[in-house]
């Protein structure tokens, strides 16, 4: 007897290879070869920020997966920036953590500092204390911003920064008082950016007046939370995992 090819059609159970017939408008062909119901682009936004691209997947190459998924920040960016930036630092922020690694949210709130207007760049410097907790954070989400918003130099790419940039890292030196910005820097001292060289860029703003100081703080602040070259001990100072003496007056 002759296969009848019509018995193969079903609305029941469709092979993972075509789409339910009937709903073809809503689904789209994966990477492995099927048909699955596709995202919409806040929902792909999200996954980004979680689950990132290092390493790739199965069956997309690193290189390709993260061509795509910067499509989708850049994309997510010129819809609506502002919604972009708060969801980069709602999931940074996350108690418990939402993501194993930060670097995706620092990599949207660069792309909208590099590509978003007005109201998304004031978004980016309301947030970057938040999201960018270490300075090594700020160092790489300065290095995404650099790579998209620079410009190309004989010695590599060269950075461009405007009032809002300039705006927006100042604020990462103002959020908090001296001592949470020395634990800032001090938190980081072993990573790519050494707390050693924190110090001296946690200079006050000049668009802002200096608070004052106790000698406490200052103290620790210029020796850099160094263990014994710390002369007292402060919460910077026990951040690092150190502690010294106070040293009398």
């Amino acid at each position: 007897m002759a296969r009848d090819p019509l018995a193969a059609v079903s609305t029941i159970a469709t092979p993972q290879t075509r789409p339910i017939p009937g709903r073809e408008h809503e689904q789209v062909r994966n990477n492995a070869g099927g048909y699955t119901f596709g995202k919409d682009l806040w929902t792909r936004l999200e996954d980004f920020i979680i689950l990132g691209t290092t390493g790739g997947t199965y069956y997309v190459r690193e290189d390709k997966l993260t061509a795509d998924n910067a499509q989708v920040v850049f994309d997510t960016v010129a819809a609506d920036g502002v919604r972009a930036v708060n969801l980069a630092t709602e999931i940074s922020t996350a108690r418990p953590p939402r993501a194993p690694k930060n670097r995706p949210a620092l990599f949207v709130l660069a792309a909208a500092a590099a590509r978003g207007d007005a109201d998304t760049r004031q978004a980016v410097k309301a947030s970057l204390a938040k999201a960018a907790r270490t300075t090594d954070h700020l160092a790489t989400f300065f290095g995404y911003w650099k790579n998209l918003g620079g410009k190309t130099t004989s010695g590599g790419t060269a950075p461009v920064a405007g009032r809002a940039m300039r705006a927006a890292l100042g604020s990462w030196f103002l959020a908090g008082d001296v001592d949470q910005v020395a634990w800032r820097a001090c938190k980081a001292r072993q990573r790519k950016t050494p707390a050693a060289r924190c110090p001296q860029s946690t200079r006050s703003s000049p668009h802002r007046p200096s608070p004052p100081r106790s000698r406490r703080s200052t103290s620790c602040r210029t020796a850099g939370c160094h263990g014994s070259s710390c002369p007292t001990t402060c919460s910077a100072t026990r951040a690092c995992g150190t502690s010294s003496s106070t040293r009398s007056g």
